[in-house]
């Protein structure tokens, strides 16, 4: 996550955009709808709950956990690519 901290501290400028923004990322998608769950899943965080919860939560064996984690690695990846290319130019 302190690569996407770091992507973000570089688009939004200012403290209280980006405090703005980290509030959005923290509503459980049990509460929402179908549709902002989907939009939910575009962050990281959603499929790290989702392996989170696969395990602690619903009892489920480590099978369970795979997706969320290759989901996860490649949005570190991507992040990690971003952060370099920004980088980079500075």
């Amino acid at each position: 996550m302190k690569i996407l901290d770091i992507a973000f501290k570089d688009i939004l400028r200012s403290t209280r955009s980006l405090f703005a923004v980290g509030m959005m990322l923290v509503v459980p998608l049990e509460y929402t709808g179908a549709t902002f769950s989907a939009i939910g899943h575009l962050m990281p965080s959603a499929w790290a709950m989702d392996g989170f919860q696969n395990i602690i939560v619903r009892g489920l064996s480590i099978q369970a956990v795979w997706q969320p984690v290759g989901i996860l690695l490649l949005y570190a990846a991507a992040f990690f690519g971003l952060a370099v290319w920004r980088f980079r130019y500075d």
